[in-house]
């Protein structure tokens, strides 16, 4: 009884408190350098107002900003569209191969398991990886290419799918009546933005803002120091883990690679070979696996999976936690947790350099090597290289047929574009003269609206958009 009665007279001084002591309870659990929604910088949304239900009818927080971030995303039209959107084989070729869905999904769970073990902000990993690639276009970077390449030849700003995403959560997205996206917190903003390069390698020089420069560096500023903070650290890591061990999963799935060859060959893949011998070292026989049977390849592929993950997050976390133990001591000098978060959130406020702590140590050299055998004989490999040609050849084509003829682009291109000029709602652009719809080609808004539309489809409804374009007997419309 007495247990009871002091249960209950905890709950009513929690709901006693303030919004900001209550948001500070919820997170006591994260260690003094971790993100934390209190932190004024990363908090900040472009409009306040348009939080909602971040807190009760009285006031009290019963979701972190973070925590409502990540419902935000995952019940976007924009993250669904993900499950039908090619990782790097097309989804429609096999049932096992990942979407970019599954490996966002992926990208997640490993985020997640680092957030716990380093003690950082488990809501904004989630809320990050969730929405990190919900900029990309359909058929995966060749599709992303195929858009930059066109819009420089035209003239214009090009395109990369973390700017994208930007403009997915910032502009594209409807949920509230007044504002235009999701209005998520400053710092799952940057996580989209800064979770990959903000411009191709092979590319310097040709900008890839997605017309969200001017905008971004009013609002985010990319290139502050204090944009680098651990959480975007762990979910750059995460991506890289998640896309190399899946794409070297759906290579033996789809016959790229031989998991026999993986095995007997340990010399060429020596991260494989070291997950191996602790396979080995648990009592699986190894080498009595029927490769030939399915059941039994499956459960090996199973194993090395498990192991891999296993081996890479372990050698993240013992490395990284020690470094974050002496950030920690070095910078935020107190004994009382609260007074070491108020020291963090004025180390913000300074815009001082966030050190790269989340780094990979003793399994760096082979993890490296075997990306590069990965990217050698999966992704420019035949297979995979035809299918990137097509995804390039029906992405240009589409978008020709919207800048050359704009009476055939879907309403919502239309709509956008008389949106963004401030045309009125009546005005029906299909009705203008043949002269004045040229000029349509070279206006840099309207060619944004069809990129952003051909930016949001999945593979399937480009396959069929271009069916419809070009075909001389398209197949029915559903």
């Amino acid at each position: 009884m007495w247990r009871q009665y002091k249960k209950h007279t905890e709950n009513c001084a929690r709901i006693s408190m303030n919004p900001k002591e209550r948001l500070n309870e919820l997170e006591q659990h994260y260690r003094a350098c971790a993100c934390r929604s209190a932190t004024p910088f990363f908090s900040h949304r472009k409009y306040p107002k348009g939080a909602g239900h971040a807190t009760d009818e009285t006031g009290n927080f019963y979701r972190t900003y973070y925590q409502h971030d990540r419902d935000k995303v995952l019940y976007s039209r924009s993250f669904r569209r993900l499950r039908l959107k090619t990782q790097i084989f097309p989804e429609h070729t096999a049932d096992h191969l990942r979407t970019r869905l599954d490996h966002t999904l992926e990208v997640a769970q490993i985020a997640r398991h680092f957030a716990r073990q380093l003690g950082l902000n488990e809501d904004l990993v989630d809320a990050i990886a969730l929405a990190h690639d919900i900029g990309h276009p359909p058929f995966a970077h060749s599709g992303e290419k195929a858009l930059h390449r066109y819009l420089l030849k035209e003239g214009h700003d090009g395109f990369k799918h973390n700017w994208q995403g930007i403009r997915v959560v910032d502009k594209l997205e409807k949920v509230y009546p007044e504002i235009n996206g999701l209005n998520l917190t400053r710092a799952v903003r940057l996580g989209i933005l800064k979770h990959t390069t903000l411009s191709y390698k092979k590319m310097e020089g040709q900008s890839c803002f997605c017309g969200m420069d001017n905008e971004i560096k009013k609002e985010l500023n990319p290139s502050n120091h204090a944009n680098d903070i651990f959480e975007i650290q762990v979910i750059r890591l995460a991506d890289e883990f998640a896309q190399v061990i899946h794409d070297f999963e759906d290579a033996l799935v789809s016959g790229s690679l031989s998991l026999e060859d993986c095995v007997k060959h340990p010399e060429d893949y020596p991260l494989i070979s070291e997950c191996i011998k602790k396979i080995k070292e648990r009592g699986v026989d190894v080498d009595r696996i029927d490769y030939a049977d399915r059941d039994s390849s499956s459960f090996l592929l199973a194993q090395i999976r498990s192991e891999l993950i296993y081996q890479l997050t372990l050698d993240v976390t013992n490395a990284s936690l020690l470094a974050l133990d002496n950030w920690e001591k070095r910078h935020l000098k107190c004994h009382n947790k609260m007074e070491r978060v108020k020291i963090f959130n004025r180390f913000v406020k300074e815009r001082k350099k966030f050190p790269s702590l989340i780094v990979l140590d003793k399994k760096k050299m082979v993890f490296h090597a075997f990306t590069k055998q990965l990217l050698r004989k999966v992704i420019r490999s035949e297979q995979v290289s035809r299918m990137d040609g097509k995804a390039d050849y029906i992405v240009r084509h589409i978008l020709d047929v919207y800048c050359k003829r704009p009476r055939q682009v879907c309403q919502s291109v239309l709509d956008q574009y008389k949106s963004d000029r401030k045309l009125a709602k009546k005005a029906n652009i299909r009705q203008w003269p043949d002269s004045k719809l040229e000029k349509l080609k070279s206006d840099q808004i309207f060619l944004r609206a069809a990129v952003d539309y051909i930016a949001g489809m999945t593979d399937r409804f480009a396959l069929r958009e271009y069916d419809q374009l070009y075909s001389a007997y398209p197949r029915a419309e559903p």
